[in-house]
């Protein structure tokens, strides 16, 4: 398999080796083809059962696909299967996706994350090849993680405070080790409440809040921190009056830890074996839609919303404006 950049990838060329070996790295390049002892030991004797020479890679395909939610080791003859069409996949988005740089092998970890969900999504019966179809797809997910880090990377750290919903920030908040998260969340709606875009702009790009904002941000914790008469607060925001100059570097880590939650580092797991001894890294990565991806969808189906209401509005207008004699 030879890429743009003249580099060769070796082929794998045998049933036992397609179903048995992973892609090993060695930095952001291929290196060698891994076996693993299990996998090519379970191989092998199933092809001294089934020795008919006619029988091919698409053969062998079908057989562990039929197989993979009852047999043990069938899920990890379909992984090392897909370990092509995963790389082709990484190397060719990786390398025409400029806007965010993304390294080959992390590009890889994205798209093999997501193979049990690629697998459920595979249907022989429509007549695919599943090396064609997961090449696809996992080129798919590698675009849409891209596309939302892009979408992060754009956004301003106020911006991409006003976009959080108070469930993402407070999830963010837990993962990132706070045990009380009532006194940042209400520093954040308050700066929500203060800091607005300009009529006609987006969110996106807004501006750090002026020392004037920061003081009205101040004002508007502090009426409801003594309402509240908050007893959950954490030691760090005991006292309600806070400076401006504290509420600024507070907003800038709500902003840290929110764009950490929402764009998780990508950690390569940095074992070629599947290991069937123990649940499989691979199951503990997530196979569902990244906070960034709900983000994202809520806010579309907000401007839908929106425009709609707009419609309504102008046909309203328009039918009221007919029934005039």
């Amino acid at each position: 398999m030879t890429f743009a950049d003249g580099w060769t990838m070796r082929s794998r060329t045998d049933i036992l080796t397609i179903f048995s070996t992973f892609v090993q790295f060695t930095g952001d390049r291929f290196d060698s083809w891994v076996a693993n002892p299990r996998l090519a030991k379970n191989m092998q004797q199933t092809l001294l059962q089934n020795a008919d020479p006619t029988h091919s890679e698409d053969f062998w395909t079908l057989h562990w696909y039929r197989l993979w939610h009852r047999h043990p080791l069938a899920s990890g003859h379909l992984w090392a299967y897909l370990q092509d069409p995963c790389y082709a996949a990484a190397e060719q988005v990786t390398r025409r996706f400029t806007m965010v740089y993304c390294s080959l092998a992390d590009g890889f970890q994205i798209a093999i994350a997501n193979a049990e969900r690629i697998l459920n999504g595979y249907n022989p019966d429509y007549g695919s090849n599943l090396k064609a179809y997961a090449r696809t797809a996992f080129g798919n997910c590698i675009r849409d993680q891209l596309r939302q880090q892009q979408e992060v990377n754009i956004s301003s750290d106020w911006g991409l405070l006003r976009r959080l919903s108070q469930t993402q920030l407070t999830q963010a908040l837990l993962t990132a080790g706070f045990i009380q998260t009532e006194t940042p969340i209400l520093i954040w709606q308050c700066f929500k409440a203060i800091c607005i875009p300009e009529p006609g702009r987006t969110s996106r790009g807004l501006s750090a809040p002026s020392q004037a904002q920061l003081v009205a941000i101040g004002n508007r914790f502090r009426l409801h921190c003594y309402q509240s008469k908050n007893p959950g607060a954490s030691a760090e925001f005991a006292s309600c009056d806070v400076e401006p100059e504290q509420l600024l570097a507070q907003l800038i880590q709500l902003a840290t830890i929110a764009r950490s939650y929402l764009t998780p580092t990508i950690t390569s797991l940095n074992q070629p074996y599947y290991d069937d001894s123990s649940e499989d890294q691979l199951y503990t990565l997530p196979a569902v839609e990244t906070p960034m991806t709900q983000l994202l969808a809520a806010e579309a189906y907000a401007e839908q919303q929106a425009r709609m209401q707009q419609i309504g509005i102008v046909l309203e207008d328009a039918i009221s404006a007919l029934d005039i004699p």
